[in-house]
């Protein structure tokens, strides 16, 4: 087997567990190689090492056979500090997406699509507006992971209503909605597709819908970071 050797990948730590007394593994989201975990060693004692911190974007280089990758060298190309309702953000799509991407599923639009949602998530003002950058986010991390949402259309082709309501089924889509089922409004569903999230009523409602696309691809285990309030 071959050693992969990477060089100067930028990239996104998404965990880091403690290893040993002086070392950590990182799960990081990298631009073109996915979802990549590598073994820093030294890093809790290495000059730099607090740089290998989520939300830094970071250029690491890494090498290795094996599933586990052993990391050689950092840089930090841009430092973020995001605190309060933005780090709870922050923390929500760091571990939906932990859970839901495969490790080396490379989609080159999803590191762009989580680093433009930390920009505005970070220039947001209050905790409603992040809302809508995280529902944009979730809505690439269903793409990314091949389950993205098909909004133009009903589960027999039909071109979406806006007058009319509909449930959504994870494993045929929008089906027309049953009497007294929770349901989605068409004109909403078309509003979340064009990402016209100005209206409170098409947030909620894209809030309801990407957390229950993404529910199966995230296991049932409670969200340590589910504190959001937007």
């Amino acid at each position: 087997m071959n050693v992969e050797r990477v060089r100067s990948e930028a990239a996104y730590v998404l965990h880091a567990w403690p290893y040993r007394e002086t070392s950590s593994i990182l799960d990081v989201l990298s631009e073109t190689h996915g979802r990549v975990r590598v073994i820093a060693r030294g890093a809790k004692r290495a000059k730099g090492g607090q740089a290998l911190r989520p939300f830094n974007r970071l250029a690491l280089s890494w090498s290795g056979r094996e599933e586990l990758k052993s990391l050689q060298q950092h840089e930090l190309l841009r430092h973020r500090w995001l605190q309060g309702d933005a780090l709870l953000s922050g923390l929500y799509a760091n571990e939906i997406t932990l859970r839901a991407l495969r490790r080396y599923k490379a989609e080159e639009f999803l590191f762009d699509a989580y680093e433009r949602m930390l920009d505005e998530v970070l220039a947001a003002r209050a905790a409603a507006e992040q809302a809508v950058p995280l529902r944009r986010y979730e809505l690439a991390l269903l793409s990314a992971i091949g389950y993205g949402l098909n909004l133009a259309v009903d589960c027999e082709g039909a071109d979406l209503s806006s007058r009319r309501s509909y449930q959504f089924d994870a494993s045929l889509g929008l089906v027309p909605a049953d009497a007294g089922r929770q349901a989605f409004s068409g004109e909403s569903l078309l509003a979340i597709a064009a990402c016209c999230f100005e209206d409170v009523e098409v947030r909620r409602a894209a809030k309801l819908l990407t957390r229950t696309a993404i529910a199966p691809h995230i296991g049932p285990a409670p969200l340590m970071s589910r504190g959001l309030h937007e």
